[in-house]
């Protein structure tokens, strides 16, 4: 087994969800609803990307991923304000008489002599304060009969509305020997995915400005024919000597880790249920 780096790599960009029981259509539509409440707060409605995560047979994990261009959704998404700062509800004073006010782990917030004096002081050891999301993502989306009885079976307590909780996403650790901003196929490129297709889906994880050389590929038969090169932004896609999909981000950035955990298996848009391709980190031994 390879030997792993390992990493705790954030972003402004992607967050990770946990929705509990919540079928799909439920979630995606919980998340509307945020969004929704994040335009009053951002003067805008948000652009996203969402990954469900599912299992081999196609059931939700109850987790998943959501990608933004805005850092001030992501920001709201985790609790912050949108400028990325902590807010927190200040804790009650604690005022204290006939003391000598030389600890260094008290806030004087109001005081005269400092010996022996009435001393109004917050410790600062002692977690003072609680913090304030501004964005509600609480109580979204009506639990239907089913999910309620096993609420109640499972907690022993009686849940009306499921919500969605946010976290900072963590990047995949990237195993030694492999590229953090190349990302290749599995399989061959299958017929039902087309490079415009490719482009629609991996361009929304791009933050690099440079302009690259990038072939172009022409469709004959089943079969795609390099027929020039040009000069666009990242990434740069690509089939291997085997037909598999090689899709390159900026080497200085961080891009390809995020794109592989909102794009690690594609499905067919055509009939996502039955087809889809998976994508790994690649090797820097066997990439062709």
């Amino acid at each position: 087994m390879a030997e792993r780096k390992k990493h705790c790599l954030f972003d402004v960009h992607t967050v990770k969800f946990f929705c509990g029981i919540l079928s799909p259509n439920q979630v995606i539509a919980a998340f509307d609803i945020v969004a929704t409440r994040a335009k009053l707060l951002l003067g805008y409605l948000p652009e996203y990307r969402m990954n469900i995560v599912y299992d081999k047979k196609s059931n939700s994990m109850g987790w998943g991923y959501i990608y933004t261009i805005h850092p001030e959704f992501y920001y709201l998404l985790i609790g912050k304000n949108k400028t990325g700062e902590q807010l927190y509800i200040e804790s009650p004073f604690v005022i204290k008489e006939n003391i000598t006010c030389s600890n260094k782990d008290a806030v004087i917030l109001l005081c005269g002599e400092y010996k022996n004096a009435k001393i109004l002081c917050r410790p600062t050891n002692i977690t003072p304060t609680k913090p304030i999301k501004l964005l509600d993502t609480e109580k979204l989306v009506e639990y239907n009969t089913v999910q309620k009885v096993t609420i109640l079976q499972k907690y022993g307590k009686v849940e009306e509305h499921g919500s969605l909780v946010f976290e900072p996403a963590i990047a995949k650790t990237v195993p030694t020997g492999h590229y953090s901003n190349i990302l290749v196929s599995g399989t061959a490129l299958p017929g039902w995915l087309s490079f415009e297709q490719l482009y629609t889906i991996f361009e929304y994880y791009n933050n690099s400005k440079k302009q690259v050389d990038a072939p172009i590929y022409q469709r004959r038969g089943c079969r795609y024919i390099e027929m020039a090169v040009q000069k666009r932004s990242y990434p740069i896609i690509r089939l291997s000597s085997t037909n598999k999909i090689v899709v390159e981000y900026d080497p200085e950035l961080n891009d390809g880790m995020f794109a592989l955990l909102m794009s690690i298996k594609i499905y067919d848009p055509n009939n996502s249920a039955s087809r889809w391709i998976i994508f790994r980190y690649a090797d820097k031994l066997s990439i062709e």
